[in-house]
């Protein structure tokens, strides 16, 4: 069984006034609803929020184990401190900044509960192999929480569960530096086929929480969160989504809480302005939709971009007079 660790609540700036207990508590409620097994909570989050939101299974950072009661009922307990202490369920988390330095974690195989971060470099070398020695030291319930620094950390976290590993660490859109939950819980999603319950509609409203905490970037062509990701303009790839999405598509994107879009310009085809016109409850003749065609390319040259939806409807009409 695979199992998350969202760690976004960690990553976080607090003391600058947009974070509040109520946003917080919503964020974790909505995470945990997405798919993530534990959430990760500092004392700060803790603070805020005042309690643990019911039905949530939560995770505390300490600095050490001596802090450990003064956080009582949690999961489990995560620090750097390396400590081999009588406390149940206190996770060491080891920094391992180079593949080279796997070998010398066998001085750690006394620790029960391990997570180990970093491992940027992981995919340059035999990583199969290398995963493995971490689980010969630790584990299958080793934690693995890789960091991103060559971009490859959502694959490092889909490798690690494709190698037997179970349980891996991320955070929302990446923040920190690590694996993008939104896009490891779609992995498992359709390459494992685990985590069916998770409801991945509630991905935009968590989106709109973290914007609202800390300034976030959103590139239209992110993966799973990008607003583009689902605009289509070209005239092949619009008729070959009505014919089969999933040729384009490797999940539907109400999955996601999106909708498709198909947008006109110059590469666009008769299929599209075919479609856009019969949601406008318009329905083309080969001939009008190729005299529609040749104006909305025309118009998309002029212009230099993409043609809006206002615009097309006065071509439409151009075209077909009354019926639009």
């Amino acid at each position: 069984m695979i199992r998350l660790l969202d760690r976004t609540l960690s990553t976080l700036e607090y003391g600058n006034g947009t974070i509040t207990g109520n946003k917080l508590t919503e964020l974790v409620t909505l995470i945990s609803r997405s798919g993530a097994d534990w959430i990760e909570i500092t004392p700060e989050a803790y603070d805020l929020m005042g309690s643990v939101p019911a039905g949530i299974k939560a995770i505390m950072r300490v600095h050490h184990s001596m802090e450990v009661a003064d956080f009582p009922g949690f999961d489990y307990y995560i620090s750097k401190s390396r400590e081999n202490c009588d406390t149940p369920r206190f996770i060491n988390e080891i920094q391992v900044n180079d593949v080279k330095e796997i070998e010398l974690l066998n001085r750690y195989q006394n620790l029960k509960y391990v997570c180990i971060t970093g491992l940027d470099d992981l995919l340059l070398s035999s990583y199969a192999r290398e995963m493995k020695k971490l689980m010969d030291f630790f584990g299958r319930n080793t934690w693995f929480c890789p960091e991103n620094d060559y971009d490859c950390a959502t694959a490092l976290a889909l490798e690690w569960m494709a190698q037997g590993g179970r349980n891996v660490g991320v955070t929302f859109m990446g923040q920190g530096g690590y694996a993008a939950f939104e896009e490891v819980i779609l992995g498992v999603c359709i390459a494992f086929r685990q985590k069916g319950g998770a409801d991945l509609t509630l991905l935009p409203r968590i989106l709109e929480l973290i914007s609202e905490m800390t300034p976030v970037k959103i590139p239209s062509n992110k993966a799973v969160l990008g607003s583009g990701i689902f605009t289509v303009e070209s005239g092949v790839h619009v008729d070959g989504l009505i014919k089969n999405p999933t040729a384009y598509e490797p999940y539907p994107p109400q999955w996601v809480g999106k909708e498709r879009r198909i947008v006109l310009g110059k590469h666009s085809g008769r299929c599209s302005v075919r479609i856009k016109a019969s949601e406008l409850g318009v329905e083309l003749s080969d001939q009008k939709a190729a005299l529609l065609l040749e104006k909305v390319r025309n118009r998309s040259i002029e212009e230099k971009r993409g043609i809006t939806d206002e615009e097309f409807l006065l071509l439409l009409r151009e075209v077909t007079g009354h019926e639009a």
